[in-house]
């Protein structure tokens, strides 16, 4: 295949996929008329980003003049009970910071890492808006995830990989499912699409620039998604090992561009790290850690119907002092309370793990994974039995692909796609399951699935030349 028609293939394909995202969204309005949890805070915090008050409380909003407010504030805030909870929220906030209520615009609010929010920022500092604006930027941001899930599979595998894992992310609910909401796993996705190229990229060719590039993604990724940091550490382990395994002088080489990833990705992360520093005390990468690993690790989350999932863990009768690094040591407490717990019901830990893994693999009788997707993430039927049938279909054909590179000794580049696959996968030990977790894995394991069909194709291909030279 010449390289223009291969181009020609992978647009179009990104276009089917942008269309695809956008019918979807207009025949899933959900987003568009109901409050949905973290998916407007997302965007609220955005709209904030792009009026000048980077990373400070959604409650901001409420606070500008009514021409300055998102047109969603006045459908939720000004009708019903919306002006008692405007009230509520905004002194919700100053209690808790221990602030008057003019200071809630200049006081930083890290719940979540930052960059979300400021990619969904981008559009809106360009007019557009509306919650439908954002949703079809969103769009936008799946159709490039294709291409550089694309370029990536090119430049392991050549271009029929490239080709099969365009289709697969253009069409595949591991991927579209995400794009219709305004969360954070549309940007780890793309994210994740950027450092899994560039990795391989430097594996095919070692260069400062491409190790520059692997330090920044990491730097990104993990101000996504916090958890994250598993995968980071997993790609940074496995390129230490390829570095060790040269020569002498090789080995002097890999290591000054390792050192160098190193360096570049603590430069991507120390802006918010020291930006956090002069809230807290201490630098951080969102105070959203420690209410995660507490709603997943208690009484109702280790026994009963809702074991290995989600219940939020009250915090209402905590007596700490209020103040600015109030967020932060609530997040501390809830983590304590979480460990504490742990070490309490140590015997039954191992089960509530292995729920977790039945949950996020739709095999768990004893906890229902379909109706907290329907219930919280408010997923539509469809999409979550397509997601859970996908989610099968992948795996196996990942693990095949897996299989078949290593037995190729292609064993470096088998690693660099399975073990930040096993990492994300391993933070179910200690939080509960849910697909935002596996959402950045997804490129990684759509690759090794392309693999795995590429060579399956040659397989039945080559099986048909036999048997029509025997005829």
């Amino acid at each position: 295949m010449s390289t223009k028609r291969w181009w020609t293939f992978i647009l179009a394909i990104c276009a089917l996929g942008f269309s695809l995202r956008v019918v979807l969204v207009n025949i899933d309005s959900a987003q568009q008329s109901n409050y949905l949890n973290d998916a407007y805070i997302y965007y609220f915090e955005a709209y904030a980003n792009a009026d000048g008050h980077l990373s400070t409380a959604y409650q901001c909003l409420l606070m500008l003049p009514r021409s300055e407010q998102p047109p969603l504030i006045h459908q939720i805030m000004t009708t019903g009970q919306g002006p008692e909870m405007s009230q509520s929220l905004i002194n919700q906030i100053t209690a808790s910071l221990n602030i008057p209520k003019s200071q809630i615009c200049n006081t930083r609010f890290s719940q979540f890492p930052p960059v979300t929010s400021l990619i969904y920022s981008i559009p809106i500092l360009l007019g557009f808006n509306s919650i439908s604006d954002i949703l079809d930027f969103v769009a936008l941001l799946g159709a490039l995830t294709i291409l550089i899930t694309a370029l990536a599979g090119r430049k392991a595998f050549g271009n029929l990989v490239g080709l099969i894992s365009a289709i697969l992310v253009a069409v595949s609910p591991l991927f579209f499912s995400f794009d219709l909401r305004t969360m954070s796993e549309p940007v780890v996705q793309l994210n994740f699409a950027f450092l899994i190229l560039s990795v391989v990229s430097f594996v095919k060719r070692q260069t400062y620039i491409s190790a520059i590039f692997i330090g920044i993604c990491m730097g990104l990724v993990l101000l996504t998604r916090g958890e994250s940091i598993l995968p980071d550490v997993a790609l940074i382990l496995i390129l230490m090992v390829a570095t060790w395994k040269h020569r002498k002088d090789a080995l002097l080489n890999g290591i000054s561009k390792l050192g160098v990833i190193l360096v570049s990705f603590a430069i991507s992360l120390s802006p918010w790290l020291i930006a956090t520093y002069s809230q807290f005390g201490t630098p951080i990468i969102s105070t959203d850690g420690g209410s995660a690993l507490a709603d997943s690790n208690s009484i109702r989350t280790f026994y009963g119907d809702s074991t290995g999932g989600w219940i939020a863990f009250s915090t209402s009768n905590v007596q700490l002092a209020k103040s600015k690094n109030y967020d932060n040591e609530i997040s501390q407490y809830d983590q304590k309370q979480a460990l504490s717990f742990l070490s309490h019901h140590l015997s039954r830990w191992p089960s509530v793990v292995a729920v977790r893994f039945g949950r996020e693999y739709f095999v768990s009788y004893t906890s229902s994974q379909v109706g907290f997707l329907h219930g919280f993430d408010n997923w539509p039927y469809w999409i979550i039995y397509s997601y859970a049938g996908f989610l099968w279909i992948m795996t196996i054909l990942g693990i095949y692909g897996f299989m078949l590179l290593w037995r190729a000794r292609e064993r470096q580049l088998a690693s660099i796609l399975m073990l930040p696959i096993v990492a994300s996968n391993s933070v179910l030990v200690m939080i509960y399951a849910t697909p935002r977790i596996l959402a950045g894995s997804f490129v990684a394991l759509t690759l090794l699935a392309s693999f795995g069909i590429k060579e399956l194709f040659t397989k039945l291909s080559q099986h048909r030349n036999v048997e029509n030279s025997t005829i």
